[in-house]
């Protein structure tokens, strides 16, 4: 979901899959995935949509623990 008011993409319980087609879109991205298990980790909070891309990944990144390399516009998570 995103909150437009507040400038925030804002989830509650979100697979990461459908988290990150949110902000692939707004950054143009392609991402691929390690796993199905990556795909489907849940996600709650929220991240500025104004953001660097690196920034969001990177906090992406320390909440669950994942590896997440971004090359130009393709980001590999798992």
């Amino acid at each position: 979901y995103i909150a437009w008011n507040t400038g925030e993409f804002m989830f509650a319980d979100t697979r990461l899959d459908a988290l990150m087609d949110a902000v692939s879109h707004w950054y143009g991205l392609e991402v691929e995935y390690g796993n199905e298990q990556v795909r489907s980790l849940l996600f709650t909070g929220s991240i500025d949509r104004y953001g660097k891309a690196e920034a969001i990944m990177r906090s992406i990144s320390k909440v669950t623990g994942l590896s997440i390399e971004k090359n130009g516009n393709h980001v590999t998570i798992k």
